[in-house]
């Protein structure tokens, strides 16, 4: 496992945008606040007590993370894949979530309050004393996951064209961070 705590934020930083494959990596309480971090493949990295607050997440693959603690607060999470991760207790409020693959995850405890969840797969993963007020839920299939007494709702009509114009914008910057980076791997040296 490599241990990233010694190295500055500038350090971490630069590294991530060279280096897109880091598996097993510990940056347990580091601070990533307001990063863009595109295509990290992080399965089972220690992120626990990070934070991510107003980080942008896109394309990220983050299989069996350990974000237990962590601070996502306002954070937007864009085709992200969390299966199997230990959310519990993450502070998840205002965060934004499309295209997330969130299955058989411990959720528990997390503060999910006035986020919003498009196309979230959810799918035997622990919601159980998750905090869901003021959340909004545009198609996620709750029924096959362990949810809190009051699940998400769906959106008011009015908020729906507004959710939606997020939604497509950012299911476009996947597709395009997407593009960008197969259009660069099959380019002849």
């Amino acid at each position: 496992m490599i241990d990233a705590t010694p190295y500055t934020r500038e350090q971490l930083e630069t590294a991530m945008r060279q280096t897109h494959s880091l598996p097993g990596i510990n940056l347990s309480g580091a601070d990533l606040s307001g990063m863009r971090l595109i295509g990290l493949l992080l399965p089972g990295a220690n992120l626990s007590g990070v934070n991510l607050q107003n980080a942008i997440i896109g394309g990220a693959d983050l299989d069996g993370a350990d974000l237990s603690g962590a601070n996502g607060h306002n954070a937007v999470f864009v085709g992200v894949n969390l299966d199997g991760s230990n959310c519990r207790s993450v502070q998840f409020a205002q965060a934004r979530f499309t295209g997330v693959n969130w299955t058989s995850a411990d959720a528990t405890g997390a503060d999910l309050s006035r986020c919003k969840l498009s196309r979230v797969n959810v799918t035997g993963t622990d919601f159980s004393q998750a905090i869901t007020d003021g959340s909004q839920s545009r198609l996620t299939d709750w029924t096959k996951a362990k949810v809190p007494p009051n699940p998400l709702p769906a959106p008011a009509a009015s908020a729906a064209p507004q959710w939606l114009t997020y939604s497509a914008v950012f299911s476009l910057l996947a597709f395009l961070i997407w593009l960008l980076r197969h259009k660069r791997t099959a380019q002849p040296d």
